[in-house]
């Protein structure tokens, strides 16, 4: 028997080889039957022999019933290199990531003021130059990452997607961390701490029928000009009218 890629949701699957029991809510559906296990149905992926295991990683056979082969759900998502999850509330087992979610996204009104939005998107960027300074000392990313899930809209069949923002800023950090020792990194974040409306400036700013564009600068006091910090945030109109944030980059 063999397992295709983009045929796996047809295999019936024996979800309680994964998660142990099932919840109160989803045994009162059970149903008893006898089925048989049969050692001889052997599973292949791409062509090469899958061992089939139960949720504790031991290996167990396929179960037939009126006719159907049943195999643990946690197989088949090892065969597809997909993550998997258990909702326990919903007796729901989900294979692969949830989809996007562009709940939240930060958007702005199809006839915006772009006056006003230079005024208020100040406050984004400087959110954002603040996570900046406190991941140049601590070489994580959770917040930027978090900021990115949260405000930005994903395009389809766009490059600039989450991810591309995120590997994007890591990289950044991952260089200004690898050249500088620890105590000027901390100081370093303590001067970009201190910005805040009256000292954050507008560097260029665009508005057009099909997207628009906000950049900010922040130059540290006591530091040289090569040191300041930009942020570009990049907009996209949608059908609708609205413009939505669709890409961020720091420098």
């Amino acid at each position: 028997m063999t397992i295709k890629k983009r045929s796996f949701i047809a295999i019936l699957l024996v979800c309680s080889l994964v998660f142990g029991a099932i919840g109160a809510g989803a045994a009162s559906k059970l149903k008893k039957i006898t089925a048989y296990q049969n050692s001889a149905v052997k599973v292949t992926v791409d062509g090469k022999n899958f061992a089939i295991k139960d949720g504790k990683g031991k290996a167990v056979n396929p179960i037939q019933y009126n006719g159907t082969t049943y195999v643990p759900v946690n197989s088949v998502a090892t065969a597809l290199k997909k993550p998997i999850s258990y909702d326990s509330k919903k007796s729901t087992f989900k294979i692969g990531k949830p989809p996007v979610s562009n709940k939240g996204i930060l958007t702005l009104a199809s006839n915006f003021n772009e006056t006003k939005a230079k005024k208020d998107l100040r406050a984004q960027a400087i959110q954002l130059i603040k996570i900046y300074a406190d991941e140049i000392v601590t070489g994580k990313t959770t917040k930027f990452n978090s900021y990115i899930d949260k405000s930005l809209y994903e395009v389809k069949d766009s490059i600039f997607t989450r991810k591309y923002a995120k590997d994007k800023y890591k990289a950044k950090l991952t260089s200004v961390r690898k050249a500088n020792n620890a105590d000027k990194r901390k100081k370093y974040s303590s001067a970009l701490k201190k910005v805040n409306t009256s000292n954050i400036k507008m560097s260029y700013s665009y508005k057009g029928g099909a997207s628009a564009t906000f950049d900010y600068s922040f130059y540290p006091e006591g530091w040289t000009a090569t040191s300041g910090v930009y942020v570009s945030l990049g907009f996209t109109r949608l059908k609708n009218g609205k413009y939505v944030l669709q890409s961020v980059n720091i420098n």
